[in-house]
């Protein structure tokens, strides 16, 4: 189970309700900017304004509003990257695998 508890902390949960893992804000946003870069949304930003000014009618003490200020956070850490201090990728990277690859990692 998944919940957040204050400060942005998200907390989960066994089902016994044992807990398992807490995370903090930093952690968080960290993870979700590697997930928004790797995930190369290209209307992310117009959505968000969207969510932001017509279609949330929450308060600030809702999760739904605090998930959007976490994804605002994520974004102002992709404004502010330095892509000139970023080390050049690797060559032999591969980022796509062809379909007999795949049959043989499954």
């Amino acid at each position: 189970m998944l919940y957040f508890g204050r400060h942005c902390n998200i907390h989960f949960h066994t089902t016994e309700g044992e807990p398992e893992l807490a995370l903090s804000q930093e952690e968080l946003v960290a993870l979700l900017t590697t997930v928004v870069v790797q995930a190369q949304c290209s209307n992310l930003v117009t959505n968000i304004y969207y969510m932001t000014h017509f279609v949330f009618s929450v308060t600030e003490d809702d999760p739904l509003w605090r998930s959007l200020g976490l994804l605002r956070l994520a974004l102002e850490n992709i404004m502010k990257l330095d892509v000139a201090r970023l080390p050049p990728s690797a060559k032999t990277l591969r980022k796509e695998l062809s379909l007999q690859d795949l049959m043989q990692v499954l």
